[in-house]
């Protein structure tokens, strides 16, 4: 009865949906969202709720168009965030001739009985616990193999309910299942690694013969190619396509000048920028509070997101009178600081590693002062092995690294060279044209073009 209630509300305040076809009354919502935009979100309310309001006259269009596309299903993970960051991407690349749903299949079929398990990764990871994330992936992945049956049952419900024409797994352990689920139906299947250690990614992993498919790896390194070559997969159905970024890193920013201006960059000061994601809280207070006593002229941000406490916590730390100190809370703009940044104090991440690579110009220093979990390493490697930057095995070292990659030293030159000989990242055309090649979109056919146009131009003479 509550929920009824509620969802009658609901509709009094948005406006009922009269008829069908996406014929729907332009919703008023400048004034339903005027009281629910929070803190939160950054910029001016009355633009968000603008933008808000073009959205929604935009949605009868979507909903009269909606039975054309084609729908994919995209396998994710709660288990750290570069997984949804992945998963929010591809459909946003192909949202246009696709209904995208995600769903993320570990959580679902509960290994070991356990609700929300991924939590307990994400839990174990922000305190550091890397030795034991290794040892119980290496159990998930024995369990995983035992229960193969009973998982590949699993995603045969799963693609029978949904009958996408596309399955796309941005997530590790179960993709042997997966795989040979889509296949059973003929659907395409697109697996996209989001780092080097393959032995999560194709764990009891067999390509049947005749199976649509397409292997996405972020490089060729030999430990790849290796286990590439255990599963059957053809050298031609592997693509090599660099790291997966959010169209926001691979997109022309302005100017290291305008950016500076337009986030108050003091003159004349050097920028260090610290980003440790949801697991370095602690992390990011020992760095800010070594490097903000010392003699730098520099500028320090320090992202907190949005943990309030934590950038509280950064603001009372004393600064040395050369420096500035500033807590960035949670901003959609984290391309642009990396952009504008003389040296990155990163966690050794993927995510965090190749988009500063993507736009930034600088050097980066990976905090390794607790050992890497094994799929990090490689990334270590990565940056290390081509002089970019150094690892910071310990805090003690952190003032001579400081000012060997932050001032005109021949290791900063060597690194802002290097940094010069990194290809640009095309990762989002890659990916989508591998989609659209596995399953043509469905506004191909001239008789579907022709539909779609005249009930779009229809809707969108209702909406407004």
């Amino acid at each position: 009865m509550r929920l009824l209630l509620y969802l009658a509300l609901l509709t009094s305040a948005l406006g009922a949906p009269r008829g069908y076809g996406g014929e729907i009354e332009k919703l008023d919502l400048k004034r339903f969202f005027s009281t629910r935009v929070t803190t939160g979100i950054e910029g001016d309310s009355a633009e968000l709720s603008k933008s808000i309001e073009k959205r929604a006259q935009r949605r009868s269009s979507k909903l009269a168009s909606a039975h054309l596309k084609k729908k994919a299903l995209i396998l994710c993970s709660h288990g750290g965030y570069s997984h949804e960051a992945a998963a929010k991407t591809i459909s946003g690349l192909i949202g246009d001739d696709f209904v995208c749903k995600t769903v993320f299949p570990i959580n679902d079929y509960r290994p070991f009985g356990i609700k929300n398990s991924e939590n307990l990764y994400n839990f174990l990871f922000a305190r550091g616990w890397n030795r034991t994330l290794e040892f119980l992936s290496g159990v998930s992945m024995l369990h995983f193999k035992m229960r193969s049956e009973n998982f590949e049952a699993f995603f045969d419900r799963q693609i029978e309910s949904e009958r996408p024409d596309i399955v796309i797994s941005v997530a590790p352990f179960f993709n042997g299942p997966a795989l040979l689920a889509a296949h059973k139906k003929q659907i395409p299947f697109v697996l996209t690694s989001l780092d080097d250690n393959m032995w999560i990614w194709l764990a009891n992993f067999k390509k049947p013969k005749g199976a649509k498919f397409r292997l996405v790896v972020a490089r060729r390194t030999p430990q790849v190619i290796e286990a590439i070559e255990k599963t059957g997969t053809l050298p031609e159905e592997v693509i090599e396509m660099g790291q997966l970024l959010r169209p926001e890193f691979q997109n022309p920013l302005p100017t290291r000048e305008e950016l500076r201006k337009k986030h108050r960059i003091p003159k004349n000061k050097r920028v260090v920028l610290i980003l440790m994601g949801g697991a370095g809280s602690d992390v990011c207070v020992a760095y800010a509070k070594k490097i903000a006593g010392l003699n730098l002229g520099a500028h320090l941000i320090v992202c907190t997101g949005r943990y309030e406490a934590l950038a509280e916590q950064i603001e009372r730390i004393p600064t040395h009178r050369s420096n500035s100190l500033q807590a960035m809370r949670f901003t959609p703009d984290i391309a642009e600081l990396m952009a504008l940044s003389d040296l990155m104090i990163l966690k050794p991440g993927p995510s965090a590693v190749f988009e500063a690579l993507a736009v930034g110009k600088a050097p980066l220093l990976l905090d390794t002062t607790i050992e890497p979990i094994v799929w990090e390493q490689s990334n270590v490697r990565y940056v290390t092995d081509r002089h970019i930057g150094a690892r910071v095995r310990r805090l003690k070292y952190l003032p001579r690294l400081i000012k060997r990659y932050l001032f005109d030293t021949q290791e900063r030159k060597e690194a802002l060279k290097a940094l010069e000989k990194i290809p640009p990242n095309r990762s989002c055309l890659v990916i989508r044209d591998i989609i659209y090649e596995l399953c043509s979109s469905s506004v191909k056919d001239p008789l579907e073009v022709n539909a779609l146009k005249a009930s779009t131009e229809h809707a969108d003479r209702k909406a407004r």
